[in-house]
């Protein structure tokens, strides 16, 4: 009797485990889709579209990969990731000035990676006009990775995982340099901040209510910052939100200088702003 009874269970589990198989094949779960491919509502159209480097989650992962790979330096001891943490809305909050390899202070602090899809300018002096090219800016400064394009594609292609990864987005072997800049603005495209509280208000959605001060504060900030919404600030001339930056009190920003002291930031640095 006992057996028979062990054998029932066993079906019962069979029969479950089969139903729970075949509702996942019909797509119950949400899809998975990589994060920043859809522009917000109140955002305008990007400067990088999607279009221009379909992103797949093959080519996100293989960036997030590479963001935080320490080979891409000439020590193997700093990556992307080592400045840009995560933590710290991807900018560098507990150095004032951001060390590279073998502790070299930078000239600046790390910039906060987000929305790079509407910028046209990048980094804190305009220095980078495309989010593909803007890594060889730190990879090849000697006081940050202080490492040449060429050695980084040595590096990838001697690594068999890396080769396999590569080929599976691209379907080509070796690893070039289009292929290894475009991998990792797959990674830093999708870097989107659009779901704020502000964010939520200016769509009208649900847990976007401003407080009474908020909003008796609204058209001075709106004067002074020229900003009225999240599209109005992406369209903002490059380095226009530095201003708004320095001169709001209360809110308590992460440094945006590196060695520079805040005050002085908007007459030294007019251009410090990603």
């Amino acid at each position: 009797m006992a057996r028979y009874s062990w054998i029932a269970l066993r079906c019962a589990i069979a029969l479950a485990s089969f139903f729970l198989v075949g509702c996942n094949k019909e797509g119950t779960s949400p899809a998975w889709e990589v994060p920043g491919a859809t522009v917000p509502a109140n955002f305008p159209a990007p400067v990088y579209a999607a279009a221009q480097n379909p992103p797949t989650r093959e080519a996100y992962e293989l960036g997030r990969t590479l963001f935080y790979d320490t080979r891409l330096s000439r020590t193997g001891a700093v990556s992307c990731g080592s400045c840009h943490q995560q933590s710290g809305a991807f900018a560098n909050a507990d150095h004032r000035l951001s060390q590279g390899v073998e502790g070299r202070l930078g000239a600046r602090n790390a910039p906060a990676l987000q929305n790079l899809r509407w910028k046209t300018s990048l980094l804190w002096d305009g220095g980078a006009t495309h989010i593909e090219t803007m890594p060889l800016a730190p990879i090849t400064d000697p006081r940050e990775m202080d490492e040449t394009l060429d050695n980084v594609l040595q590096k990838l292609n001697a690594d068999p995982a890396y080769q396999q990864r590569f080929a599976q987005v691209y379907g080509e072997r070796p690893i070039t340099s289009y292929q290894f800049l475009r991998t990792l603005a797959q990674f830093t495209a999708a870097l989107t901040s659009a779901n704020s509280r502000y964010d939520h208000y200016v769509r009208h959605e649900a847990n976007g209510a401003l407080s009474a001060a908020e909003l008796r504060g609204w058209p001075q900030h709106a004067r002074s910052a020229h900003l009225v919404t999240a599209a109005s600030y992406l369209r903002t001339s490059r380095f226009a939100i530095t201003v708004w930056t320095l001169r709001s009190p209360p809110i308590r920003a992460a440094p945006i200088s590196r060695g520079v002291p805040r005050t002085q930031v908007a007459s030294k640095y007019p251009a410090c702003v990603m």
